[in-house]
């Protein structure tokens, strides 16, 4: 059974869409499950870690500069805790970024017993062409910290370099779901869905 459904892919790949269009479908089915995002996370690390007025969502180029590094660790673990709490309410956990290599992942599953099939990734494929248009249409509209160019280019650069690791999941694992991130969300919604509910 399917406990933690983990969506993989680089930004503007409609990850958090996706996710809460899952949400909505497993609802109607009778099926609770939480989200988990990854930016949450950073926004909580930020917070704690650059004060309470942080206003980057925890992306502050400043606040790298001074610390050195991504707050990869604090973010595994905010993300883990989040999941125990999910899996312990007897819900299925979907996880909004955050996983690109078996590291990672490993790391924010540390000690949470899982079925042997219970994680399932699904991994959003998107040309890049299209992931750079969207960028362009987000960063019109959104006004996020992180949508600037020079974060998102960074963002893209090193999820990029991640899932091309020969630590990330690849397409033919046995874990690995692959979907076409140009369908519509309430397809894709549906493909999910339908395996998650095949699994229980």
């Amino acid at each position: 059974m399917i406990q933690v459904a983990s969506l993989l892919g680089v930004s503007y790949t409609g990850k958090s869409t996706l996710a809460e269009g899952i949400v909505s479908r497993l609802a109607h089915e009778g099926v609770t499950a939480d989200v988990i995002k990854k930016d949450e996370a950073m926004k909580a690390v930020g917070v704690e870690r650059y004060g309470s007025n942080d206003k980057t969502g925890g992306y502050s180029i400043k606040g790298f500069l001074k610390h050195g590094e991504i707050p990869a660790h604090e973010l595994h673990a905010f993300m883990n805790g989040q999941i125990r709490t999910s899996l312990d309410l007897g819900h299925i956990a979907i996880l909004e970024g955050g996983t690109r290599t078996r590291t990672a992942q490993s790391e924010t599953l540390h000690d949470i017993e899982l079925d042997e099939d219970g994680l399932r990734i699904f991994m959003l494929e998107l040309p890049f062409r299209e992931v750079l248009k969207r960028a362009r249409s987000r960063r019109n509209e959104s006004g996020r910290y992180d949508d600037r160019l020079p974060i998102a280019l960074a963002k893209l650069y090193g999820q990029y370099k991640g899932l091309r690791s020969p630590d990330a999941p690849q397409i033919g694992d046995i874990d690995v779901s692959v979907l076409d991130a140009s369908l519509q969300t309430t397809e894709l919604a549906e493909i999910t869905t339908k395996e998650i509910l095949e699994s229980c």
